[in-house]
């Protein structure tokens, strides 16, 4: 076997493995929201751990990976998905009535913060915000692993080279259309998802 196509199939075998046991748990207690949420963030994590287990057993330099930060990529990350959502929300919202619903969205958040006398103050306050903020910390840490250890790997193996520039895929690009999704959600359904977005 040749050392490229070795690299691939142990790097293939390795997520099987690691992504074994929250799938497990994840069939074992019926949901995917097992572990509150956690395991879900364990599987998102597994070819990452595969990327950099790959590249021990080869003696690969993990740094070929492109992890990198540059602000340019990151801010761009954090709105693209904005710019592409947004309008189509805001088509959706304009065009069926009652579809945005801000007090029924606003009013569990009020009561959440601890401000239910002004739920929509409250909501465009301190929820957005910190939503903006903190849930595309929060996502971040969950959701670009997957993309970027594992993509970055195949990038580098296939390609021979390091990943895209500046590390575009370790950018966190599911944040802030997480955020709208999120507010979507909570408007058009009563239970709020078991699922981390």
């Amino acid at each position: 076997m040749r050392p490229l196509a070795k690299q691939i199939a142990v790097f293939l075998l390795l997520v099987f493995a690691f992504s074994s046991l929250p799938y497990y748990l994840m069939i074992h207690t019926g949901h995917i929201g097992a572990g509150n949420g956690l395991v879900v963030a364990l599987v998102m994590w597994c070819p990452a751990f595969a990327a950099f287990a790959t590249c021990a057993v080869f003696k690969i330099d993990v740094r070929t990976l492109g992890w990198k930060w540059s602000g340019k990529y990151v801010t761009w990350a954090y709105l693209i998905p904005i710019l592409y959502a947004l309008p189509v929300y805001l088509a959706s919202w304009a065009a069926i009535p009652g579809s945005l619903a801000f007090a029924k969205f606003a009013a569990p958040l009020g009561v959440a913060f601890g401000f239910p006398l002004w739920p929509r103050t409250t909501t465009l306050v301190l929820a957005i915000p910190l939503y903006a903020v903190l849930g595309v910390i929060s996502s971040t840490a969950r959701a670009p692993e997957k993309r970027s250890a594992g993509v970055d790997f195949f990038f580098r193996v296939w390609s021979s080279r390091p990943a895209l520039p500046g590390g575009v895929c370790s950018a966190d690009v599911s944040g802030p259309y997480g955020i709208i999704q999120a507010c979507y959600s909570r408007i058009t359904t009563r239970a709020p998802s078991r699922c981390s977005p």
